[in-house]
């Protein structure tokens, strides 16, 4: 359907832009710009592959910095590491949205911007579960769409600390919108 698939694709490239700028006041207090979409997309209509077209410019353009990053961090390595200290990867596409995953990936990522973007069922049992399955909670997640601090307590493991904001683009099929 043509709706769904131009939701779809402005969606993608909404989350894009939401990921690459952000707005400050002068408190440095950072305006949310948070953006959540859940597209029902029938079944066997190809969710996957418009995902996929809406969200490639911006994996692309995310890999190329972070392949950047990646080499100056190389060669900081190389010399005696104060050239780069402050470099850290950008936070790339993920689908699964558990907060154990998103934690990891924020705490190794520059900002606490991310950018969920599916058309499978398990990203949206993981952003909405259902009460009494097994789940970590959403709170990052959740978080994420007002712009609110998260402080992320996991022993042994590296935990985001810091604000966070978030897009994500949710393709699923027809009753999805109404779990949510």
């Amino acid at each position: 359907p043509e709706a769904s698939v131009f939701m779809a694709l402005l969606s993608s490239v909404s989350s894009s832009v939401a990921t690459a700028y952000a707005v400050q006041y002068q408190t440095r207090k950072t305006v949310a710009l948070g953006m959540y979409t859940v597209i029902e997309h029938p079944p066997g209509t190809k969710k996957s592959y418009i995902l996929d077209i809406g969200m490639e410019p911006y994996s692309r353009a995310i890999g190329e910095h972070n392949k950047k990053v990646r080499g100056k961090l190389r060669e900081a390595q190389e010399g005696d590491g104060s050239m780069y200290p402050h470099l850290r990867t950008a936070f790339n596409i993920a689908t699964d949205a558990t907060s154990a995953a998103m934690d990891k990936r924020l705490s190794d990522s520059s900002e606490g911007r991310f950018v969920i973007a599916s058309a499978e069922q398990s990203a949206f049992m993981s952003l909405f579960p259902e009460a009494g399955t097994f789940s970590s909670n959403n709170e990052l997640i959740l978080k994420g769409f007002a712009g609110e601090y998260v402080a992320g307590m996991r022993g042994g493991r590296n935990a985001y600390e810091g604000t966070a904001q978030g897009s994500i683009t949710l393709v699923a099929q027809t009753g999805s919108a109404k779990r949510v």
